[in-house]
């Protein structure tokens, strides 16, 4: 409502509002999907994160930085899991970081990302599966995830359960 209302004075001074949905879903009766998605060391996942990155335009020194930067996630949160879903050969097709914190029963799925050439084979739910039964596993009772207001995943979410506690603005400079 804040970032609403200031949204008219900040535009005049040159500013763009973002503005991102904060989804949450209970987690009571998820299960493990067959398949599921699995933990994976940084290092399985660095070069599909940094194709992923190539994908989207990125020059090799910026996805390069990027992709290194994941290392940091791990301070995210008590527990901290890199998810990949595979393809039935084992390679990486799908990931997102799953931050668990049973101490104050937060779970969060981030960063969920479908490679580029293995969109629409399931992939995304596996993960989204995944995510909220090891949110369940650990006694917590929601997981929450952010979404873009005027992206499509918000929609995808939505189907899948997922409904809208908040809204956060950011205001950047154009």
């Amino acid at each position: 409502m804040h970032g609403e209302r200031a949204t008219p004075v900040l535009a005049a001074a040159g500013y763009h509002r973002d503005t991102e949905l904060i989804l949450a879903r209970e987690t009571a009766g998820c299960a493990l999907p067959e398949p599921a998605a699995h933990p994976v060391e940084l290092g399985e996942l660095r070069a599909a994160v940094f194709r992923q990155q190539l994908e989207w335009g990125l020059d090799a020194d910026l996805a390069r930085q990027l992709t290194e930067r994941r290392t940091a996630r791990l301070r995210g949160a008590e527990e901290v899991f890199f998810l990949a879903a595979r393809t039935p050969d084992g390679e990486i097709a799908a990931w997102a970081d799953l931050y668990r914190d049973r101490t104050s029963g937060l779970a969060q799925l981030e960063d969920l990302v479908t490679a580029v050439l293995h969109r629409k084979q399931g992939h995304a739910n596996t993960l989204l599966a995944t995510g909220l039964a090891l949110a369940a596993a650990a006694g917590i009772p929601q997981l929450f995830l952010i979404a873009d207001v005027t992206d499509w995943p918000r929609e995808w979410y939505s189907c899948r359960g997922f409904t809208e506690l908040g809204r956060s603005y950011s205001f950047l400079n154009r």
